[in-house]
Order: C-alpha cells, then sequence, then structure tokens
C-alpha cells in the first residue's frame, strides 16, 4: 500500500535538492551524517516530514556537533 506525503506541496525532486544543499553545506562545515540523519533526510525527500521540522533537525544536529554533544530525537 502507498501512501500519500504528508508535505505534497512540493516536488520529490525539490525535497531531494533541499537536502543535497544541506548536505553539501554540512559537509563544508566538516559534518558527516550518521544513519538517524540520513533516515531523518529521507523522510523528508519522501513528504513524512516538512522543511521546518529538517531546518530545525539539521540545526540541532549542527549544534551538536559543534558542542560534541549527540543529537536528540
Amino acid at each position: 500500500m502507498t501512501t500519500s506525503p504528508r508535505y505534497p506541496t512540493q516536488t520529490q525532486h525539490s525535497r531531494r535538492q533541499h537536502v543535497s544543499r544541506m548536505r553539501t553545506s554540512f559537509a563544508l562545515e566538516g559534518f558527516e551524517p550518521d544513519a538517524d540523519d540520513l533516515a531523518n533526510q529521507q523522510m523528508y525527500i519522501d513528504g513524512k516530514v516538512g522543511l521546518d521540522d529538517m531546518l530545525r533537525y539539521a540545526l540541532d544536529f549542527a549544534n551538536s556537533r559543534a558542542s560534541g554533544k549527540p543529537t536528540s530525537p
């Protein structure tokens, strides 16, 4: 059974581009996503979470890496 994206206003292609830009930005800062980060990014690409959710998670991810703390779920 296929489920509809929760956030259908953007195409999967545009969401994939957002993630690509975010990964590039993080790589320039020396950050690498772990399995949880990649899973969250895929949920965004699939439309299961929105851009605000991803941006909030990305900021938490970057802040935790900069401070040496693990990310919160």
